[in-house]
């Protein structure tokens, strides 16, 4: 199997030619806009990334490319437009082609419900890898502060984004710009990762060779396969759930 991005424009590629070809079809017997070609291709392509089962994320990206492509072709923007959007889009998303994980920022109630977690007035060290915008990190040294928090991100602007966001308000986390796979798990008491289904497997190896007994992994949303977390921690009801792992020798 492709990765997840080669398969996405093989999908799109696919869609196109053969929303092409009905539509040429038709248009021998009708009369057919623009706007109906752009939503048979994106009603083909999303159901071809049904059928080869891809992640969520991917169905809705393929249900809006064509219809967004379509919409930004009418609106006649300037070409200024398009370059300040793929210079975001690439500081935003540049890893996601080899990391799998795409962008995820933590919602406060998740913030909040790894602060519960935690002990008071223990000098643990977390470390969130994947840190986005820093909220995490900076709710929980507000919260516990005792605790040393680190963040890791490995786009730019998200770590440019949460440094500045520490830098103002004057907090002590530190953020770090880089791949959270140059760390040394065996330096941090809480390790706390929402990041991908593609990447669990490989980060519950790098867990278990480096982080120390009776040390926490914590992932939100998506469980290791295969190895039954310690806890499983609700954040409220209808949302997805944190999973907890104790680590053993």
């Amino acid at each position: 199997m492709p990765k997840p991005a080669i398969l996405a424009l093989i999908i799109e590629l696919i869609a196109l030619f053969i929303s092409g070809l009905i539509y040429s079809l038709l248009s021998v017997y009708y009369l057919l806009s623009a706007p109906y070609f752009l939503l048979l291709q994106a009603t083909l392509a999303l159901g071809l990334s049904w059928l080869v089962k891809a992640d969520v994320w991917w169905r809705y990206i393929h249900l809006g490319f064509p219809l967004l492509a379509g919409a930004v072709y009418y609106l006649h923007l300037p070409n200024a437009f398009y370059l300040v959007g793929f210079v975001l889009s690439l500081a935003l998303f540049w890893t996601t082609y080899a990391s799998q994980v795409p962008f995820y920022p933590s919602r406060p109630i998740v913030c909040q419900a790894v602060v519960d977690l935690l002990p008071d007035q223990q000098a643990i060290k977390l470390i969130d890898i994947g840190s986005g915008m820093g909220g995490l990190c900076l709710k929980v040294a507000l919260a516990k502060p005792e605790a040393q928090v680190t963040g890791i991100e490995i786009a730019p602007l998200p770590y440019l984004v949460s440094s500045l966001r520490a830098y103002f308000t004057q907090s002590r986390v530190r953020f770090k710009l880089g791949s959270y796979n140059a760390l040394n798990f065996a330096d941090y008491d809480v390790v706390f990762a929402y990041l991908s289904p593609a990447a669990m497997t490989s980060l519950w190896c790098k867990a278990q060779a480096e982080m120390r007994e009776q040390t926490i992994l914590l992932s939100y949303e998506f469980e290791i396969q295969n190895v039954r977390p310690d806890r499983v921690i609700p954040t409220s009801s209808g949302e997805p759930a944190i999973f907890l792992y104790r680590m053993s020798v």
